[in-house]
């Protein structure tokens, strides 16, 4: 097993850690494709679905991911789990600690009740994380839209 598959951790946003993970922010020309972490929280926050999680390097935070647990009981979820939000610092990209993430909360939803994909969405654009998902990370285009963003999923 490499270095980096040993080091990155999902962890558990606390009182103590959670400024660590909202102040990590994207590339300027990323921005138009995922909202602040700040935003993120506070949504987290209020849903009665979603679970987030800070992505760190050792002790290092990298990165933030928020998903959508039907497990919760929200119908309109349809047993569908959700990468809500997924961003890896502008300082930390291009090192993998996105691409082992997501095979890190693979591994969290392949476990979970009912679950036979992760599905999530992008806003297609020049700088968007179409590549970083359907090249580097396996998954696959739908074929349906949610709203302007472009439906994904990955088979557990």
């Amino acid at each position: 097993m490499n270095a980096i598959a040993e080091e990155v951790q999902l962890r558990e946003l606390t009182n103590d850690n959670f400024i660590d993970f909202m102040n990590l922010e994207v590339a300027e020309n990323q921005k138009i494709f995922v909202a602040p972490n700040s935003v993120s929280m506070a949504v987290a926050h209020f849903s009665k679905y979603a679970t987030m999680r800070g992505i760190c390097f050792g002790d290092t935070p990298v990165g933030f991911m928020m998903l959508a647990d039907p497990v919760s009981g929200e119908e309109e979820l349809n047993n569908m789990y959700f990468l809500w939000r997924f961003m890896i610092d502008k300082n930390q990209q291009g090192k993998g600690y996105g691409k082992k993430a997501i095979k890190l909360i693979c591994d969290y939803v392949r476990i979970r009740p009912d679950a036979e994909y992760l599905y999530s969405s992008y806003e297609p654009g020049e700088f968007g994380p179409e590549n970083f998902y359907l090249k580097k990370c396996g998954f696959e285009k739908t074929g349906k839209m949610l709203g302007d963003e472009v439906m994904i999923r990955i088979k557990l």
